[in-house]
């Protein structure tokens, strides 16, 4: 990742990591994002990323800022939209034999 300055003070900014509190336990792990019109997916329930969120904090103000980097290999792009074809999927003729 390249190297970003502080929009508030022009100080450079650092690599953060954001944990996520909760009673059962800490989590903190690698963010990432999904297009707005992402859906969960029916066989894993699990939404199809587009790529990591980076976290920068600025040690001078405190400000932290979030940065999506689109990995080049995953789909979808932010604004495209992913239509499920179910009609190529075999449909079960009846109960197994």
């Amino acid at each position: 990742m390249t190297q970003r300055t502080c929009p508030e003070c022009n100080a450079e900014l650092e690599l953060i990591q954001i944990v996520l509190r909760n009673p059962v336990g800490d989590h903190a792990g690698e963010m990432q994002y999904a297009a707005a019109n992402a859906r969960r997916s029916p066989w894993n329930g699990k939404y199809p990323t587009a790529g990591p969120v980076h976290a920068l904090g600025c040690p001078e103000c405190g400000r932290v800022l979030f940065f999506a980097e689109r990995a080049v290999d995953r789909l979808p792009l932010p604004s495209t939209t992913i239509e499920a074809d179910v009609s190529v999927l075999p449909l079960p003729s009846g109960p197994p034999a």
